[in-house]
């Protein structure tokens, strides 16, 4: 990461999102500041950058898509994992490596490679397994470094490693819970196939709460099946309907590893009493500690197992210890770069609640409300204030952006706090026509459409006027950033890009929709969720065309395999609804 590029990214987004440097300098900012930062002339302070993300409508997540860099990103290992693909997986750490050069003599990359390299035998030395625990010891901050090492461990780890990973998942907050359903749904998976009862028992207990807390959390989606299949496994039932279901919906792949997984497992128990938690509670990182901080950021480097002369940082020792200390504070672009040499990634920043958009925080105020509308007993009154108040503040956000913003609000209130925002509510409305246009310019006027808009786009593909419904779809296909995060999660919503044209019987754009995502069904194969999207939508092209009995079994045959794979509560448009409709287009299975 340097200065020229980080500039650029700032400046970028910030006249794609109609800013100008006076509004994302704020009141007490500088223009000539932040002009001078996105030329790379100089660096700007961390508060100042939190506060020019919060003004232009950036978070961590949009900050962290945007940069490009090859090699900047660790590699996401699961799809390399259902794929039986350790060598691909390799390639990818070693762009890593190329980008990150202190990575490669770490402990992390040791082990990945020692642990890599020895996959043809049955169980992990006792060093290993020491190895792995200490990498594996705080899971609050863990990601794809982190889950490499988990995925390649455990099927070989011993009863009591398998263990003490799963009791420090289930020690955190549930605020830090919510970031780390991989690790938990695996480690279930991996300790009840072990064979060691007291163990299947203790995550048979806890995994069945688990499940109904975090059925509803988008995180939780690509995990889900794996979590029911554990809960089967653990109380003596057949997986194979599940497993067939998979295979149903499109997910062959992971269909596939999971029986191999679950055929292998019959090794026996393994033990290993010399096994040491050698986690730290003076290391453990609080929810509402900040990542920007000199002191957490010095807590991650000793639990990493690094020394500040092993950081690749390009000032002294002496400026790194005062700034652990809290004696000073680096610029932005050297906190990145910190973040960098401590394989951090800016995806973190939002588990923390630093560098959030101004939309962000309004949307988390709004659901934290909600949540406990009932319990706390507040008023409508007090939970559309925070509306009200975001979108007086951000008046000069483009006009379909704004919209989308507020919409999005208003429906969260209405998903969570039904007692005071029912379903049939004046506010939970759709955009009106002249709404629709300035929603379809500000997606048409996008070089780059950053995550947080896909999510935001998603939504108003159910709101829009019918008329503006093909030009936003365009629009979104167009400026798309082909394997962006954004154009990622725009894959695992294939289906809703299909229902509008399908609801208002569009041919024509049911046929663009179904070619841009023709052959997307290589990416995420462990993901089931991407896997029926794609599959679903398809489908729906499918059985709008051709009403034949074999397009009406396959349409069966679907709507069985997801209801037992991921179970609704009964809803009116709900998937099995909208694939019955693609067939007889009988508006009455929406009532």
């Amino acid at each position: 990461m340097n200065g020229q590029e980080l500039g650029a990214i700032f400046r970028r987004f910030r006249i794609n999102h109609g800013v100008t440097t006076k509004q994302a300098a704020g009141a007490n900012g500088s223009a000539a500041t932040i002009s001078r930062f996105e030329r790379s002339e100089s660096d700007i302070s961390t508060e100042t950058a939190a506060t020019l993300m919060y003004n232009i409508g950036m978070g961590s997540r949009e900050l962290d898509d945007l940069i490009i860099t090859p090699g900047y990103h660790f590699p996401d290992p699961r799809d390399y994992v259902v794929k039986d693909d350790s060598e691909g997986l390799l390639r990818e750490i070693e762009s890593y490596t190329k980008a990150h050069p202190g990575f490669n003599g770490s402990r992390a990359m040791r082990l990945i490679l020692s642990l890599i390299s020895t996959t043809n035998e049955a169980f992990l030395t006792k060093p290993i397994e020491q190895a792995a625990a200490d990498v594996l010891a705080y899971p609050a901050q863990a990601d794809m470094l982190e889950l490499t090492v988990l995925l390649y461990v455990l099927p070989r780890a011993s009863v009591e490693l398998i263990a003490l990973i799963w009791r420090r998942l289930m020690a955190l907050p549930l605020a830090q819970i919510v970031w780390v359903q991989p690790f938990i749904c695996y480690t279930a998976l991996f300790g009840v196939l072990r064979g060691d009862v007291p163990l299947r028992d203790e995550i048979k207990a806890k995994l069945s709460a688990h499940i109904s807390d975090s059925k509803t959390e988008a995180s939780y989606r690509a995990e889900y099946p794996i979590s029911e299949i554990t809960l089967a496994l653990a109380n003596g039932q057949d997986v194979e309907p599940y497993l067939a279901a998979l295979e149903v919906l499109g997910a062959e792949l992971l269909a596939k590893w999971l029986r191999k997984t679950i055929t292998r497992q019959e090794a026996g128990v393994i033990h290993n009493a010399q096994l040491v938690d050698n986690a730290k509670l003076a290391l453990q990182i609080r929810p509402n500690e900040s990542l920007l901080s000199g002191s957490t950021l010095s807590k991650i480097r000793k639990q990493h197992g690094q020394t500040i002369d092993s950081l690749n940082i390009s000032w002294s020792k002496a400026a790194q210890s005062r700034f652990e200390n809290g004696k000073t504070q680096p610029g932005f672009l050297k906190t990145l770069q910190l973040f960098e040499a401590l394989y951090i990634p800016l995806t973190l920043l939002n588990r923390g609640g630093d560098l959030v958009s101004s939309y962000r925080r309004a949307y988390n105020q709004v659901t934290g409300l909600a949540r406990e509308a009932k319990a706390k007993h507040h008023t409508r009154k007090m939970l559309l204030k925070v509306v009200d108040d975001f979108i007086k503040a951000n008046q000069g956000t483009p006009a379909g952006l704004l919209h989308l913003q507020e919409r999005s609000l208003i429906s969260s209130l209405v998903g969570m706090a039904t007692e005071l925002f029912p379903y049939d509510d004046p506010l939970n409305r759709g955009l009106t026509a002249e709404e629709s246009a300035d929603v379809v310019a500000y997606y048409a006027s996008q070089t780059d459409i950053c995550i947080g808009d896909l999510g935001l786009s998603l939504h108003a593909l159910e709101i829009l006027d019918q008329e503006y419904l093909p030009p936003m779809t365009e629009a979104i296909f167009t400026h798309l950033r082909p394997e962006s995060k954004a154009w990622e999660l725009c894959v695992e919503e294939a289906d809703t890009f299909m229902c509008g044209p399908v609801y208002f019987q569009n041919r024509s754009l049911i046929t663009r929709v179904a070619k841009y995502f023709k052959n997307t069904s290589s990416f995420a194969e462990y993901n089931w969720n991407v896997q029926a999207a794609v599959t679903q939508t398809e489908l729906m092209a499918k059985a709008f065309r051709q009403n034949t009995p074999e397009t009406r079994t396959a349409v069966a045959a679907f709507n069985k395999a997801r209801a037992l794979i991921m179970p609704q509560p009964a809803n009116a448009f709900e998937p099995a609804n909208w694939m019955l409709f693609a067939l007889d287009k009988d508006y009455g299975h929406f009532k």
